[in-house]
């Protein structure tokens, strides 16, 4: 639509609505020609000619080649012509192995100066480039008597960045390619522009994410800087980095106004800390809480914790849980990431100390008494207790050293009997219970009858509440 709403506009009407049509033409597109036209110059912020929009209308042209010859200085004009030119027809090349306009350019060139054999050998075509060369006189005699600007000679691809600014691309990978627009564009493989780190592309196939790539030209990095002084944007960025599990501190220059287009980078020598610790906590969350150096005895404090918040819910403990903890990284964790830049480098955390931490000393002395890591067993032995959120901890311990333990352990000041795993010589259960005396007045007999014909050995007495306890 840019080419209608140029000519709108150089009537003086800015919006189609303004005029009677028998097919209104779609708003969307217009709006977008509209905004192509303000990017070329020819339209100013509210949609009115400006003088060079004015010079525009009058070419035969589209509005992105029009600006182009306008822009063109002394030197660059007649290629400029040439390009118009071979963008206005079909293509002479009927072997399109490449999608090299400078192969274009050689071709309409040995069309001038060595006749028909030497485009045959091109794969010309005869008629495409007698066209194309009528077309350049033409619009030569319509851009003469027009004012030519003085400024740097500029390339072939520098050329088409005159009237494609939205269409500089920048190599994703071999042949692929991402525009300033924010599209992709795609080369055939074997293409020897594929290799090209910048690129201009006028034509490319307008129905895909990717399109395909038919004409372009290669553009030098220093004459992009150089074209788009105004638009790139220098800025540090301080982000995570998924591919390396580390955070990336760098001074980069981006062109577009979405900075979507990488043109340098270099490190950051001194990034600003705070930022470093927050794109940390962004990697810590992508990967899960998981990822931290959890040791046995964080899990085990973390676990304690959560049992009192479920055992105790008046007793304001904080909630542990690996969904709030992920959740208020910011709160609890933030403080200990100084200086660390990679998930590797967080191994130095302590968990336990940090998760202890967010209680005070109070609190912390409570959970000692409350959700004790051990329990003192008749034989004098100190059992870790395994503790589960939302169960009785479990008291795995050898029946011999239990002897003469009438009641069943119990923690949270009494109010939680522990699960008992009383096992045999060998460390295999023989019965798991919360009722001490109940096994002793009961199953004990018939588990001490089958124990001592296995472990003869052992001590199996016929009173066990009142037998010595040994380990």
């Amino acid at each position: 639509m840019a080419p209608l709403a140029l000519e709108l506009a150089n009537w003086g009407v800015s919006d189609p609505a303004q005029l009677s049509w028998l097919t209104p033409p779609p708003a969307a597109s217009f709006a977008q020609g509209q905004e192509l036209l303000q990017r070329l110059g020819a339209l100013d912020a509210q949609g009115r000619v400006t003088e060079t929009g004015r010079a525009m209308a009058d070419f035969p042209v589209h509005p992105r080649l029009a600006r182009m010859l306008l822009l063109a200085d002394k030197e660059n004009r007649h290629t400029a012509l040439d390009l118009a030119a071979l963008l206005s027809e079909p293509d002479i090349l009927s072997r399109n192995d490449s999608a090299d306009l400078e192969d274009r350019l050689s071709c309409l060139h040995r069309f001038r100066t060595q006749g028909r054999a030497a485009v045959h050998a091109l794969g010309g075509q005869l008629g495409t480039c007698a066209r194309v060369e009528q077309s350049a006189r033409q619009l030569a005699s319509l851009l003469k008597g027009k004012f030519v600007q003085r400024g740097r000679h500029l390339s072939v691809g520098g050329l088409l960045t005159l009237a494609w600014p939205d269409r500089v691309a920048l190599r994703r990978s071999h042949g692929s390619y991402k525009l300033v627009s924010g599209r992709g564009g795609l080369l055939r493989p074997h293409d020897p522009l594929a290799a090209s780190q910048w690129l201009v592309v006028p034509s490319l196939d307008a129905g895909r994410q990717d399109g395909r790539i038919f004409l372009a030209a290669q553009l030098d990095q220093a004459e992009m800087e150089v074209l788009f002084q105004d638009e790139l944007a220098e800025q540090d960025e301080v982000l995570w980095d998924s591919k390396a599990e580390r955070v990336l501190s760098r001074r980069v220059i981006r062109l577009d106004q979405f900075g979507q287009l990488l043109v340098s980078e270099r490190p950051l020598a001194n990034p600003d800390p705070t930022a470093v610790q927050e794109a940390l906590l962004s990697g810590i969350r992508e990967l899960g809480i998981e990822t931290l150096p959890w040791s046995a005895k964080a899990r085990q404090f973390q676990t304690r914790l959560l049992c009192l918040r479920a055992w105790q819910p008046s007793a304001d403990w904080p909630d542990l849980s690996d969904v709030t903890l992920l959740a208020e990284l910011e709160e609890w964790l933030f403080p200990y990431l100084s200086g660390i830049r990679t998930i590797k480098g967080c191994a130095a955390l302590n968990l336990e100390q940090i998760l202890r931490s967010r209680l005070d000393f109070h609190k912390q002395q409570r959970v000692e008494k409350d959700a004790p890591t051990h329990i003192q067993v008749p034989s004098g032995s100190r059992i870790r207790l395994e503790y589960r959120p939302g169960e009785a901890p479990v008291l795995a311990v050898r029946l011999q050293e239990v002897f003469g333990l009438a009641e069943t352990p119990a923690v949270c000041q009494g109010r939680v009997p522990v699960v008992l795993h009383l096992l045999s010589p060998a460390r295999r259960p023989v019965q798991i219970t919360q009722d001490l005396r109940g096994f002793w007045q009961s199953s004990y007999f018939a588990v001490r009858k089958e124990m001592k014909g296995r472990y003869p050995k052992h001590h199996w007495p016929e009173e066990p509440w009142s037998a010595e306890a040994t380990a």
